[in-house]
């Protein structure tokens, strides 16, 4: 069976939530062991931070206050403070989970005697680490180590800054860099940064809350929609150039081991010309590219285009909780087949895909309707 040139991504933040990854550690000892090494080589229970389980602390203040019902742990914000416990640990928490995920895929894969090679990979921001570490460039607790001090540097620079990222949609037409410009600029100075181009329609930009509160105001009766992305800094702008310093000394003084790559992977920020993202293979491009990360745009839209428009990639498969991202895609390239591979239906249908290439696109609507 001829498999169709076929690419493997992984998400980055906005795709995480509570619960994510778990059908894979309750049915995969593979999956498992991801989380129980997670916890020994950074010392947490990462279990309660996404799985969403209350502490025992918690759950015996509620039994000692009669309080047994979900609406009732509700009104206590439990689920919410456990929600925001995981915001604060997004990174690392959706890195373990999006390996967890691969390696659950690969077991399967190997189990039914599949044969499938990816011609690229690429990672959404953070999701880069993911796509390293399945490239064979690090391996998993290297990637651990990396991504959670990449975390705790990345929130500590927040914390000197009062600023945040506004994701600005125009369904209507594609964003153009005049728009860019437009919405970067006022008064003759940069008010704000492009942080990431998401899609054709949709950017990020980062900046100080008090700019992205008059950016806002700004573009209220425009034909831009303007929604705030839940994050705790200005990520990929200018304003987090000493945190990319900071990740640089610690890579450099670190005795972590870089291999080149074994599949190559579109990088998220290495550019001439910021619509042509280089392809890198080597252990000095990973380090200069995971550097320039933190405080460079996220060329996401140019990735995605790379993949189908140069390479011809006629499939992508997603690693790690992938609606979002799987959504982006489909709408800028709809004859492009997207599979995720984030709990085990995904992951059986996956595999499906590739027993049988294109089988569930090709049948008919009638068709479907019969297997419901």
């Amino acid at each position: 069976m001829v498999q169709p040139k076929t690419a493997y991504i992984f998400p980055g933040q906005g795709s995480q939530y509570l619960g994510m990854g778990q059908d894979f550690y309750d049915h995969f000892e593979i999956a498992a062991f991801v989380f129980y090494r997670a916890n020994r080589i950074l010392n947490k229970e990462f279990e309660k931070v996404i799985f969403g389980k209350i502490p025992d602390k918690v759950r015996d203040m509620v039994s000692r206050s009669h309080i047994f019902f979900k609406e009732d742990m509700d009104e206590l914000g439990i689920k919410r403070g456990l929600k925001t416990q995981l915001d604060k640990q997004v990174q690392i928490a959706t890195y373990i989970t999006s390996w967890a995920a691969f390696c659950a895929f690969r077991e399967r894969v190997k189990d039914e005697e599949l044969t499938v090679k990816p011609e690229l990979m690429a990672g959404h921001s953070f999701g880069e680490y993911a796509a390293l570490t399945a490239a064979g460039v690090i391996n998993y607790d290297t990637g651990l180590q990396l991504v959670n001090q990449r975390e705790h540097i990345m929130v500590s620079r927040a914390k000197d800054i009062d600023g945040g990222l506004v994701a600005i949609i125009n369904k209507r037409r594609p964003l153009t860099q005049e728009d860019v410009r437009n919405i970067s600029f006022y008064g003759g100075r940069e008010v704000l940064h492009i942080a990431l181009y998401n899609s054709s329609k949709q950017n990020v930009f980062g900046g100080t809350n008090k700019n992205i509160s008059a950016s806002k105001q700004l573009l209220k009766d425009s034909e831009f929609r303007v929604i705030d992305v839940p994050v705790l800094g200005p990520w990929h702008t200018p304003f987090m150039n000493p945190a990319s310093e900071r990740l640089q000394a610690y890579i450099e003084e670190g005795d972590f081991s870089f291999k080149p790559a074994q599949i190559p992977i579109i990088s998220n920020t290495l550019t001439d010309d910021l619509v042509n993202p280089k392809v890198i293979t080597r252990p000095d491009e990973v380090k200069t590219e995971l550097v320039n990360q933190l405080d460079h745009p996220v060329l996401w839209a140019q990735t995605i285009r790379k993949m189908v428009e140069e390479n011809k990639i006629e499939r992508i498969f997603i690693f790690g909780p992938g609606k979002i991202t799987q959504r982006i895609i489909n709408d800028e390239y709809p004859d492009v087949r997207v599979c995720r591979v984030e709990d085990i239906q995904t992951l059986e249908e996956t595999i499906e895909e590739i027993r049988h290439p294109g089988r569930k696109r090709e049948q008919s609507p009638e068709d479907e309707k019969g297997h419901d």
